[in-house]
């Protein structure tokens, strides 16, 4: 080999070495990248929650009876105005406990009547035992009188008998007749306690009385509540609407057996003006904090993902389940065209904050992170002027999902900044 052929391979030898050196420090620019330039812009952060739509007033309509459904007059989505009749329950059965319960009303106010007519007799006769009694005291008095009486002829006889100023037949005579007014006196004595005994008697017939006629008032009052039971039980056999408004729900059918013997059983649910729903969305206790009432939310339903409806916070309330805390987030909406319809799921997204006029930066920016640079947090990558990547560490603030805002760092205004790496390479 001529010394020519040698300085020759030594410059080759030397240039691959020092394009090799380049390729290997500069491998970089040989991918392609995806960017976007980090630009001012209106950021608004939110809480993203699941809801249900619901009419502001919906009202369960029960059965307070058992029975047959003999007849159905609503249906779904049927107008309907208060005291309007939705459906009858057989009403035969308890005509029927009606008709007893009125019999059983009349007979207690008859036994009353009986009992009443035996405490005014048993009046009378107590009367009438007085007025013996005050007779036979009255004869008593005239029969002790005539007693002393005769006592005091027998013995003036007896001494004039002694002293033979009258004969003994004067004598016995008159002691005979003393004998007979204390005979006298003694039966009409009888008759005074007998009279005296039967006026205790009559007072006993007369409580006896008394109490069975309480008695018998304590059945009327039974009886007429029964009745009202009974009038109550029949009227509750007609199911009728307590609010004007539309049917959303029947659960029952005619000729379906309803039993309330522990709980009214569900037959309609009403929905009182459809025109004004609201909105129910549980929140995650760390979200509630930036929710409060006044706030104006946006949110789709599925059978209309491409229409958004407004709602306006209006109160929240914490609820337990399983030891998670959540807090139900009411908002009403306006429905005035009611395309909105009770159960609809709401995806509801409530602005917490918002930025005007910030540096903001696409999510995807925040995720990429090259394969051989460690990772730096949190930062986005650039290319410098030497086609090399370059982090740039940032403050970051709130995201909308989308976009979230450089509060502070090396990020310039304008500077294009990476997305992701190009599938394709140069």
């Amino acid at each position: 080999m001529t010394n020519n052929q040698r300085f020759q391979l030594g410059v080759g030898v030397c240039a691959a070495a020092v394009l090799g050196g380049w390729w290997y420090t500069h491998s970089d620019t040989a991918k392609q990248y995806k960017t976007e330039e980090a630009q001012r812009g209106r950021i608004q952060a939110t809480v993203s929650v699941t809801g249900t739509c619901s009419a502001l007033l919906t009202v369960q309509v029960g059965s307070q009876v058992s029975g047959i459904v003999k007849a159905l007059y609503a249906d779904f989505n049927s107008q309907v105005h208060k005291g309007q009749p939705l459906a009858q329950i057989d009403p035969l059965p308890f005509q029927e406990r009606l008709n007893q319960a009125q019999a059983a009303v009349e007979s207690a106010r008859a036994a009353v009547a009986a009992a009443k007519a035996t405490v005014e007799k048993a009046e009378i006769d107590i009367q009438t035992a007085r007025t013996t009694a005050d007779s036979e005291r009255a004869l008593l008095e005239q029969a002790r009188a005539g007693e002393r009486e005769a006592k005091g002829t027998a013995d003036r006889q007896q001494k004039l008998a002694a002293d033979s100023i009258v004969s003994d037949d004067q004598f016995q005579s008159a002691e005979a007749i003393y004998q007979i007014a204390v005979a006298d006196r003694e039966a009409v004595d009888a008759q005074e306690h007998v009279a005296e005994t039967t006026i205790d008697e009559m007072r006993e017939a007369k409580d006896a009385a008394v109490t069975l006629k309480t008695s018998a008032e304590a059945q009327v009052r039974q009886a007429e509540g029964a009745l009202q039971q009974a009038k109550l039980d029949l009227d509750h056999t007609r199911i009728t609407s307590p609010i004007d408004g539309v049917v959303v729900s029947r659960d029952v059918d005619a000729g379906q057996t309803v039993a309330s013997n522990f709980a009214a059983p569900e037959l309609f649910r009403i929905a009182e003006d459809l025109s004004k729903m609201q909105a129910d969305a549980d929140i995650d206790e760390a979200d509630v904090a930036q929710v409060h009432a006044g706030q104006v939310a946006q949110f789709t339903v599925d059978a209309m993902p491409n229409r958004t409806f407004e709602a306006v916070q209006v109160r929240m309330s914490a609820t337990n389940i399983q030891n998670v805390i959540t807090y139900d987030a009411v908002m009403d909406v306006p429905n005035p065209d009611l395309e909105l319809l009770p159960g609809m799921t709401a995806n509801i997204r409530i602005p917490v904050q918002v930025r005007e006029n910030a540096l903001r930066v696409s999510n995807n920016a925040l995720r990429f992170r090259p394969d051989d640079n460690k990772p730096v947090q949190p930062a986005v990558y650039v290319l410098n002027t030497d086609g090399m990547l370059e982090a740039r560490k940032v403050q970051l603030g709130i995201s909308d999902g989308i976009f979230t805002e450089v509060v502070s760092g090396d990020l310039r205004d304008g500077e294009a900044v990476i997305l992701s790496e190009a599938r394709g390479r140069q």
